[in-house]
């Protein structure tokens, strides 16, 4: 364990907590700087409105020059979010010094209002059809809509608080 952080770090921090973004939650330990909990509020109109969902973000020692590690605490159902929380959105490919935590906080809120996002967004510029981690489940998401909106609620009100 460090024991300092990075000042970038805390600039970030500082900035979330003096200006948080709607349905951004950070959650900050002395004894751990370099790992948040970050909690996101399901966005209206989604399957996944009304839970509130656990990430943690762990940041390298040479944060911001390498990408955070971000991951899902709580269970989500959604193509781009492994069974053990693990995320690919495509910022680990296009990451840069100048691009912040609260980007990729904007991004997975962008991607649970629609999925669709991570292949057809301007964040990537391209399809990334490596981040489709559950094939499965985005199969259903175009072949059947409903079903994966009817599966992502039960979801949402089983694991996310």
């Amino acid at each position: 364990m460090l024991s300092a952080k990075p000042k970038r770090v805390t600039i970030e921090a500082n900035e979330m907590l003096t200006s948080p973004s709607e349905g951004v939650t950070i959650i900050l330990d002395e004894k751990q700087p370099l790992i948040w909990e970050i909690l996101i509020k399901g966005p209206k109109n989604t399957p996944y409105e009304g839970g509130t969902f656990r990430l943690s973000c762990v940041f390298p020692e040479n944060y911001p020059f390498k990408v955070p590690k971000m991951k899902f605490i709580t269970k989500i159902y959604h193509p781009s979010v492994e069974s053990d929380g693990e995320l690919c959105l495509g910022y680990e490919n296009d990451w840069v010094a100048t691009k912040k935590v609260s980007g990729i906080c904007q991004l997975i809120i962008s991607t649970m209002t629609d999925p669709n996002l991570v292949c057809f967004g301007s964040y990537l510029n391209r399809c990334c059809v490596e981040c489709w981690l559950h094939i499965a489940i985005y199969k259903e998401l175009i072949t059947n809509k409903e079903q994966f909106i009817k599966n992502a609620q039960e979801w949402t009100q089983k694991y996310a608080c």
